[in-house]
């Protein structure tokens, strides 16, 4: 977790000294910690985070199964543990910015919505949301709030942010600074909430054995 926060420190310094010194954010080491650009250690951390939360879930769900409780008490960690694994490939292969082109082939999409793989992705989290709620109001209240709150910062940035940003391309294109710092500052936020996320889920597992 601490690695997540020292990533993102990084990127902060750096982004400061950008301000006064522009070159330094074409070298490679700036891009290495961009959270703004993809294939380098913030893309290659989230993606870790998430084979870690696949794993955990796995684990609390072979040992809710192995404990004999019910099927609705078990089979939800298992498909957590599916869930976490494809974001993982998803984080890595970027497969969601596909769906843009798919999504606009159906529905035309402008402005917050230019980027239109979040409406797909955004069905999905309120179908996730209707099913997942009952069983995470089963788990301890403390250990719960924690990874309600770790949901929501991640949700914020992934597809709060992530409109902003496409707001501002659409205004701009990439080089536009309010885009620049949205979508950084939607790299940070997801950084985070994946971060609280583990956290929670650590507890839950370490309880559990």
């Amino acid at each position: 977790m601490w690695l997540g926060f020292f990533l993102t420190l990084v990127y902060l310094v750096f982004g400061f000294y950008t301000r006064f010194n522009p070159l330094f954010g074409e070298t490679v080491l700036f891009r290495l910690f961009d959270v703004g650009h993809e294939m380098n250690f913030p893309t290659f951390f989230s993606s870790f985070v998430f084979i870690l939360l696949s794993y955990l879930s796995l684990f609390l769900g072979i040992k809710e199964k192995g404990f004999g409780c019910r099927f609705k008490n078990w089979f939800p960690w298992f498909f957590l543990s599916f869930l976490f694994l494809f974001l993982s490939l998803d984080e890595f292969f970027q497969i969601h910015e596909n769906l843009t082109y798919i999504t606009q082939s159906f529905i035309p999409t402008k402005d917050f919505l230019s980027f239109a793989w979040v409406l797909p992705y955004g069905t999905m989290v309120v179908l996730l949301v209707f099913y997942l709620l009952p069983f995470f109001f089963r788990i301890k209240r403390k250990q719960r709030n924690i990874l309600f709150f770790g949901a929501f910062i991640y949700l914020l940035g992934a597809l709060g942010f992530e409109m902003i940003s496409a707001h501002y391309y659409e205004i701009g294109g990439p080089w536009h600074k309010g885009f620049i710092r949205a979508s950084s500052i939607e790299e940070i936020l997801e950084i985070t909430g994946l971060c609280i996320a583990l956290w929670g889920f650590s507890k839950i597992s370490l309880q559990r054995k």
